[in-house]
């Protein structure tokens, strides 16, 4: 159970959150009031992605969709990210038109993920975005900008903000941190123009968002995770997902949220025998792995089973396990697309 569905521990961390709730808000104030000031880097425009809980809402296959559905039109994009947990300070270039420049522990999961999936599309980390923008402008010129987990990041003037919520955790406990998961208040999603409810499922919509006038106010898309296939990490090649039906499978992750991961596994037909979770962003041992690998061994697993993000992490002494694998998801429009598209349409023409 996560230490913060705890109500005892919860309420014991309310004099912190009204703390963080005064910082953030004066923070936000100094911005509306323009006394922080918002930059524009000429002729580009920019769509950000980000949410306002911590944690899995689905930014990554998110940031990934829409960087294709762009290409696609033509448009030449890079993408900006801050490089969470990366081993590197500055700014960087993760990836340019043609190759992966550096490791995953120099760029960080989500960079480094992004630049895998998205092979010609730039991919950019550094914690001040106006700087990495203006870099992005002077190396790539491109037409478009996507700013990966950049709803709080205000030092840089974004023409579309788009912000994730996951439709199965909605808003928690609807306390700021540490009491809960909202890293910044609830009214602050008015400054959101597009809202983009995640996992959507109607039997399965959190209490917290259910009523909420905002969703009525804004342009809200539905979308889901879907497996797209499993790739196993010896050789690289990729199997249909129904691979998993009925085998005895092990999974491990340091995701988030580990149960949607579960969840999904467990649809597509696995008889999951046990699931290893880490702490969102851990960075794996070898003998950590040994470990995985070796309660596989007494014969009750046939399969382990990892995700995406999690396989960037253990590339480098995971290439000889020959029934070790990792799911690639991807996203999928169930309600809106056509409003994303006229969103879209209308930024990039004007």
């Amino acid at each position: 159970m996560n230490i913060l569905e705890n109500k005892v521990v919860s309420f014991l961390m309310l004099p912190l959150s009204w703390l963080y709730h005064g910082i953030i808000q004066f923070r936000n104030w100094l911005f509306n009031h323009r006394l922080l000031v918002t930059h524009r880097v000429e002729q580009l425009k920019i769509i950000s992605i980000g949410n306002i809980t911590t944690g899995g809402t689905g930014k990554t296959p998110f940031c990934i969709f829409l960087a294709k559905l762009l290409t696609k039109k033509k448009h030449k994009v890079v993408i900006l990210s801050r490089g969470y947990g990366r081993k590197t300070t500055g700014t960087l270039l993760v990836s340019d038109h043609q190759n992966i420049l550096v490791q995953p522990d120099a760029a960080g999961d989500e960079p480094f993920l992004l630049a895998r999936a998205l092979p010609g599309v730039p991919v950019i980390v550094e914690t001040d975005r106006y700087r990495s923008a203006q870099y992005a402008n002077q190396l790539f010129s491109p037409d478009v900008i996507i700013l990966d987990d950049a709803f709080q990041h205000r030092r840089l003037h974004r023409d579309l903000n788009i912000l994730l919520v996951d439709a199965t955790t909605g808003f928690g406990n609807q306390r700021l941190l540490p009491a809960g998961h909202l890293r910044e208040p609830i009214s602050n999603l008015k400054r959101a123009d597009m809202v983009c409810l995640t996992r959507f499922s109607p039997e399965q919509l959190h209490h917290s968002i259910l009523n909420k006038d905002f969703f009525l106010s804004k342009g809200t898309l539905k979308c889901q995770h879907i497996p797209e296939k499993l790739i196993r990490f010896s050789d690289g090649k990729s199997f249909e997902c129904s691979l998993l039906a009925d085998k005895k499978t092990l999974l491990f992750s340091g995701i988030a949220n580990p149960l949607s991961f579960e969840k999904m596994v467990a649809k597509l037909g696995a008889k999951v025998c046990q699931h290893i979770t880490f702490a969102d962003h851990h960075r794996y041992s070898k003998n950590e792995l040994d470990k995985i690998v070796t309660m596989s061994h007494n014969g009750a697993v046939e399969l382990i089973v990892t995700t995406e993000k999690d396989a960037v992490r253990i590339h480098d002494f995971a290439q000889n396990l020959p029934n070790l694998f990792y799911l690639s998801i991807e996203i999928k429009i169930i309600d809106g697309m056509e409003l994303l598209q006229n969103k879209l349409n209308s930024l990039l023409q004007n």
